[in-house]
C-alpha cells in the first residue's frame, strides 16, 4: 500500500489533467472503491487489530540499511539468473524497463508527456540504490517499506505506462509504433529465457516449518 499510493496519485492526476469531467473523476473513484472491497479481507483487520502488532520491535524498522543495491548493479543487463546466489547481485532493471525509459526520454522530448511517469522511474531508482540511505535514515515512511529493491515494482509499472503513452501517441507514425511492440516483446521472452530454467531445489523436513530459527517458506532461495 505504501508502494502503490505514490503510482497511484500519478496515474489519477495524469488521467485527470487533461480534462477534468465527471466522467473521469466517477471513473476513478469507482476504481477506488473497488480496490477497498477486494482488499477488504486483509485491511480491516489489520486496521482494528493494528494495537496487537508491535511492529518496531527487533530490525524491523532497520533492516533496509542491508538491502541497497549498486546502482552499476542494477543497470549490468549482462547479468541473469544464474550469475550469483545472492539476489542484490543479481536484480537489475531488465532490458524492457530500460527501453521504456529511454522511449519516456524521447516522448518528453516530443509532446513533454509522460514526465511524471520518467520521473517516478527515476525517483525509483535513486530509492532502491545505496545513494538513498540517508533519506531512509530519517524517514519512517520509507523505513515501513522494509526494503529498497521493492522500489522495482514502481519502476515495472512506470515502464509500463511510458510504452502505453507511446503507442497511444497520434504524433508517432504506427510503423515506429510496431518496431517498438515488436522489440519489447522480444526483450521479455529474451529476459525470461533464464527464469524458465529450473536454478535448483531445497529440502525441508517437517522440523524445518516448525522450529523457531527457521523463518517462512519464502524467506530463502525465492530468487
Amino acid at each position: 500500500m505504501l508502494l502503490l499510493a505514490p503510482v497511484a496519485i500519478t496515474f489519477i492526476f495524469s488521467e485527470l489533467k487533461t480534462k477534468f469531467n465527471f466522467k473521469k473523476i466517477s471513473s476513478v473513484l469507482l476504481s477506488g472503491v473497488l480496490g477497498l472491497l477486494l482488499s477488504a479481507w486483509y485491511w480491516i483487520p489489520a486496521y482494528f487489530e493494528q494495537w496487537m502488532v508491535a511492529y518496531q520491535k527487533g530490525n524491523s524498522l532497520t533492516q533496509y540499511s542491508t538491502q541497497f543495491a549498486s546502482i552499476l548493479t542494477i543497470f549490468d543487463l549482462r547479468k541473469d539468473f544464474f550469475s550469483s546466489d545472492y539476489f542484490l547481485l543479481v536484480i537489475q532493471v531488465g532490458w524492457v524497463s530500460l527501453f521504456a525509459l529511454l522511449i519516456g526520454f524521447y516522448l518528453f522530448k516530443l509532446t513533454k508527456k509522460s514526465f511524471s511517469w520518467v520521473a517516478l522511474y527515476i525517483v525509483s531508482i535513486f530509492l532502491l540504490s545505496n545513494y538513498s540511505q540517508f533519506l531512509w535514515d530519517k524517514f519512517q515512511f520509507l523505513q515501513y517499506i522494509q526494503y529498497p529493491w521493492r522500489f522495482l515494482w514502481i519502476i515495472t509499472v512506470a515502464s509500463i505506462m511510458i510504452l502505453i503513452n507511446f503507442i497511444l501517441e497520434k504524433n508517432i507514425k504506427l510503423k515506429w509504433k510496431k518496431i517498438a511492440s515488436v522489440l519489447v516483446a522480444l526483450g521479455i521472452l529474451f529476459s525470461s529465457q533464464a527464469y524458465i530454467q529450473i536454478k535448483g531445489t531445497s529440502t525441508r523436513s517437517d522440523f524445518d516449518w516448525y522450529h523457531p530459527t527457521f523463518e517462512t517458506g519464502s524467506s530463502f532461495d525465492e530468487h
